[in-house]
């Protein structure tokens, strides 16, 4: 899966509920990393609709490695259920001024909802595409356990 582009390279990424970042610094601080969600649902509300937006804010937090000189990319996540199925995209295009050496690239996407189908194991697709590419290249799937308690 950790496909490489040639211009931008994947570090990392996770969920959390929120994050900090120091002014002084440029560290980060990350509160309350997301691996699982547990959902308490009323059963005929899923199979009436087959989806239902769970209103939860959350921040997907991304660092990428500039490998040569670029003035922009794209990143897109796609928001994949158990069977694959993508509930939700959202892309970013990133802007880098052309007299900057910046060597690392920190996004933060700020969210209030996720879209769920059933329990399981939800991904995240963080995908890449470099400038005068055609297409996004998938560079790593960040898990989400959702369980689901019905009432």
């Amino acid at each position: 899966m950790n496909k490489e582009n040639n211009k931008i390279k994947h570090i990392w990424s996770l969920v959390c509920t929120s994050t900090a970042v120091d002014k002084i610094s440029n560290n980060i601080s990350l509160f309350n990393v997301i691996e699982q969600l547990n959902i308490l649902i009323v059963k005929e509300d899923l199979v009436k609709i087959g989806q239902k937006t769970i209103p939860i804010n959350f921040e997907i937090v991304n660092q990428f490695e500039i490998l040569s000189k670029v003035n922009n990319f794209e990143v897109r996540f796609d928001f994949l259920d158990p069977a694959g199925v993508c509930l939700m995209k959202t892309e970013h295009k990133l802007e880098i001024p052309n007299n900057s050496n910046t060597k690392n690239i920190r996004l933060i996407v700020k969210t209030n909802k996720i879209n769920i189908t059933s329990a399981g194991k939800y991904n995240i697709s963080v995908n890449v595409k470099e400038p005068n590419k055609k297409d996004f290249i998938e560079v790593y799937k960040i898990p989400l356990t959702v369980n689901m308690s019905l009432k």
